[in-house]
């Protein structure tokens, strides 16, 4: 309470003229180009916003100082979660003030000609044809098309006559590369098909009862194929459940209503149509469910991808201060929602003789991931965090020649390699925990499987804290004095780094926890 009175009013200018020049960055780019009164009142929006992002940063680490004492280690222990809300809110600030100073350059934006356009379109066109994804997709839908054809060639008595192409026609028309339940996939190919075929039979007998040469039934076509399409087309973009089925909807019902004009309806015909598709997709839904992957085996092993990710980019951030080579968060939080989709689309699927998919443990565990993955990024910034060159005083000279000086400082404390190892052990053995937990076929096997495996956080943990006194020793005298924003400044990182690697072991004892409650 006593530090949110101290900092409260330098916050609030802090936040008032961030927003402000957050504004004028935004105003000044929706024509497209800043001119040069709007790159002046970004400058002058900018020396406001680094003024008071100085001022908070003296206020706050004064009133730590005087709340605590000076010390690395009683800061650490009485504010280690408000260094980090205010060390994200001003690397925000700082993102804001570089976007702006950039602006107000008034750069000329890089334009490509046409032939880069259309030479970066041909190497696109083949990227991914060899993913194991699509090649499986290919392999599925072609043996679709081929028993398709097969059926429709040879027929089937008086139902289906020989050489009817409708059913490969359709099965053409219903690729998709959906990946999930194939069971919804193709129930809504079913809702799709059948009731924009029906439909668009009922629509195009109530405009055939004009007289089909006048013009009247021309506009009223035009019209009521235009209106269709308008809803279907919204229907698609606006419903992820049901997108693919009104996108099916639509375009089945539009080939009826623009179908030949006729005083009697060939209602054989339209059976016929009905029995083709349907058909098609019986086929279809027997190879998706003999060939494609399963939905719950997909969700698995997202969340391993997730969690094989997270545990490198722990590594490589604790070793070298920078993410694995051709990896950032972004990959991380792809494997994430992946994760979230399978999961819900598994949980649709039928179980058979299977065990119910257990959709409460993955919603657990992929928030669990999402906490995990705001850690590594936030441990990122920490450990890139350098004071401005031109503030040559900020890092003592002993930090100053490596990659971070936050590294270098953690790396002159003798407990920090069995910090990091041990960290990485804690990620493995949770790594390993839901693993078992998740392969198991029952819950006794998943208690049996899981028991033998030690997470030694508790360990880990007294580490970091050994860690913090050893960089408290480290420290004592060299950052106090330093005048930099918070975001640049090495004492700073250092208590946000630290409090990252302890939030990086909570995570993983809180995927234990899911992983034994839902067994």
């Amino acid at each position: 309470a006593n530090l949110i009175k101290e900092v409260r009013e330098p916050l609030l200018a802090m936040e008032d003229s961030m927003l402000k020049l957050f504004e004028q960055v935004v105003e000044g780019t929706q024509d497209g180009m800043v001119d040069e009164d709007e790159a002046k009142a970004m400058l002058e929006s900018v020396s406001k916003t680094e003024a008071d992002m100085l001022n908070f940063s003296k206020t706050f680490r004064s009133t730590c100082s005087s709340l605590s004492d000076e010390s690395f280690a009683s800061r650490h222990q009485a504010f280690k979660d408000e260094y980090k809300v205010v060390f994200v809110i001003l690397t925000m600030a700082r993102e804001i003030t570089d976007l702006a100073n950039h602006l107000a350059k008034r750069e000329p934006a890089e334009r490509s000609n046409a032939f880069q356009v259309a030479k970066g379109g041909v190497s696109n066109f083949f990227a991914g044809t060899m993913e194991e994804s699509h090649l499986a997709f290919a392999q599925r839908n072609s043996i679709s098309l081929l028993l398709c054809f097969f059926f429709g060639y040879v027929g089937n008595g008086s139902l289906i006559p020989p050489y009817t192409a409708d059913i490969a026609t359709n099965a053409s028309l219903l690729l998709s590369n959906f990946v999930g339940s194939a069971l919804q996939k193709n129930m809504g190919r079913v809702q799709g098909l059948v009731i924009g075929s029906v439909i668009g039979r009922v629509i195009h007998a109530l405009l055939s009862m004009s007289d089909c040469s006048s013009s009247v039934f021309g506009v009223s076509m035009v019209v009521t194929i235009g209106v269709f399409s308008c809803i279907s087309f919204y229907l698609f973009m606006s419903s992820e459940t049901f997108g693919f089925t009104a996108y099916l909807f639509g375009g089945f019902g539009s080939m009826v209503i623009l179908s030949d004009c006729s005083e009697h309806e060939n209602t054989s015909a339209a059976y016929l149509a009905i029995v083709c598709a349907t058909l098609c997709i019986i086929i279809m839904a027997g190879v998706d469910l003999a060939m494609a992957p399963s939905a719950a085996e997909d969700a698995s092993e997202a969340l391993f991808s997730f969690m094989r990710g997270g545990r490198e980019a722990a590594v490589s951030l604790l070793e070298n201060a920078k993410l694995p080579d051709g990896h950032d968060s972004a990959e991380l939080a792809s494997a994430l929602e992946d994760t979230k989709r399978s999961a819900q689309e598994a949980q649709k699927a039928p179980s058979m003789v299977m065990r119910p998919f257990r959709l409460e443990l993955f919603d657990a565990l992929t928030e669990s991931g999402r906490q995990n993955l705001t850690s590594i990024e936030t441990l990122g910034l920490a450990m890139h965090a350098r004071p401005d060159a031109r503030k040559s005083d900020a890092t003592p000279r002993k930090y100053a020649g490596g990659v971070s000086p936050v590294l270098e400082v953690l790396k002159a404390c003798q407990t920090y390699a069995e910090v990091a190892r041990a960290i990485c052990d804690v990620q493995l053995n949770c790594f390993l925990l839901v693993e078992a937990s998740l392969d198991a076929d029952t819950s006794l096997k998943a208690i049996h499987s899981s028991k033998d495996i030690n997470m030694n956080s508790v360990a880990a943990i007294e580490l970091l804290e050994k860690l913090v006194k050893e960089v408290n020793a480290e420290t004592k005298g060299k950052f106090t004095d330093t005048m930099v924003p918070l975001d640049q400044c090495p004492d700073t990182a250092l208590q946000v780094a630290i409090n990252e690697m302890y939030m990086l072991i909570e995570r993983c004892k809180d995927m234990k926890k899911h992983s034994m409650t839902h067994v």
